[in-house]
């Protein structure tokens, strides 16, 4: 039996729970058959658990920064000792590390770019320097020492070639894509369940925001959002599904705006399709995203309107009173009347709500993600094996 190829997946980030490790997730899965798999990671217990059942070796790697040459010197030994016949890379720090190095041994380099690190929200005076400073480094590597570069958004790959950041032949577009199997049938009983539990009166529409609370997610936002549509007499329950560095700052907020009885905190949650069944309208108000974010992929498949803000893929998931609304960044006015619209028209909600449905259904299905994917490798390896 012929030995199966080996694949090294590499990642700078601390990998929890998150886009990126769900991602990550379902390219494991569909590659496994068809290769061995390293990956090379400060993964945290919580996503290595996930780990589990599909059989990837795990390297611990410690990187503390772009110039981390303590974290290079570690790549070189697992290399040498690995030896990979492809490598693919899941972030900015690991890109930067690792893809001159891999490719002075030969080996081929592919490198997904969630989201560039230039288009990351800064709040200093210096973030146009910074940003152009990545887009430079960006480029340099794109061109000497990648053999493709996948871009999981629309947005992103077309800025990329607009910019000549990366090399046409060499940029792919590969959008995200979700399991809608969880999506296809819902336990009334489970839906129900949740609603209880929460308190959320009989009748009474739940917003639901799935999500690290970080200030990417700008969730203070929407808070405020909700205190301004308890102001106008609009009933309401709001759900936060999710945790991260920020909670402590937004329960404060929910106190000090006295919204006690009409937010929950959820925390992190492995029902997220329950959770949005059982609410009735998804919103995120995020600073920047890469490309499809999973969070509205999910909502939009449980059959939700959803208001996003025009960042990342949003704008060609979401169409302006067919799948709910498109809102500017960090426009409060925008998101209370979306939502004020919304909730205040029972019929409409349904038929955002379906129209979102038919969207997931007809676009999301992670396979077409993952055989892309496979397509990509297939291809740098027989081409590596016959050069």
């Amino acid at each position: 039996m012929e030995k199966k190829p080996h694949l090294l997946i590499l990642s700078a980030l601390p990998l929890a729970t998150g886009g990126i490790e769900q991602h990550l997730l379902y390219l494991l899965a569909a590659a496994r058959t068809q290769y061995r798999i390293t990956l090379l990671s400060p993964a945290l217990p919580e996503f290595l658990g996930r780990l589990q059942s599909l059989g990837v070796d795990v390297i611990s790697w410690r990187v503390s920064g772009y110039a981390d040459l303590h974290a290079l010197w570690d790549l070189r030994h697992v290399l040498h000792k690995c030896l990979p016949d492809l490598v693919h890379i899941h972030d900015a720090r690991a890109g930067f590390l690792g893809r001159l190095l891999i490719k002075l041994l030969g080996i081929p380099v592919v490198y997904t770019i969630h989201l560039p690190s230039y288009f990351y929200w800064r709040e200093t005076p210096l973030k146009v320097i910074i940003n152009k400073l990545y887009a430079a480094m960006e480029s340099v590597l794109n061109r000497l020492a990648t053999d493709r570069v996948i871009y999981i958004g629309r947005l992103t790959f077309e800025d990329a070639i607009k910019r000549s950041l990366v090399p046409s032949k060499k940029a792919v577009l590969i959008e995200n894509g979700i399991d809608l199997q969880p999506f296809r049938l819902q336990i009334l009983s489970d839906v129900q369940n949740l609603r209880e539990q929460s308190g959320v009166p009989k009748n009474i529409p739940v917003i639901c925001s799935v999500a690290r609370l970080t200030v990417q997610k700008n969730l203070e936002l929407l808070i405020r959002a909700a205190a301004c549509l308890k102001e106008n007499g609009i009933f309401f329950r709001l759900w936060l599904v999710g945790d991260g560095p920020d909670r402590k700052n937004l329960e404060a907020l929910v106190d000090s705006l006295n919204l006690q009885h009409e937010v929950f905190f959820w925390g992190t949650r492995p029902d997220i399709p329950n959770l949005l069944a059982a609410s009735d309208v998804f919103v995120l108000p995020s600073r920047y995203e890469g490309g499809r974010t999973l969070s509205v992929m999910e909502a939009q498949a449980a059959g939700k309107p959803c208001v996003v803000t025009d960042v990342g893929d949003h704008r060609f998931m979401v169409e302006n009173g067919v799948h709910g609304f498109v809102v500017p960044v960090d426009d409060l006015d925008s998101v209370v009347g979306g939502l004020s619209r919304i909730l205040s028209d029972p019929e409409s909600m349904t038929s955002l709500g379906a129209a979102s449905r038919e969207q997931a259904f007809s676009s999301y299905d992670v396979d077409l993600m993952t055989r892309r994917v496979l397509e990509v490798y297939k291809y740098l390896h027989v081409g590596k094996k016959t050069s």
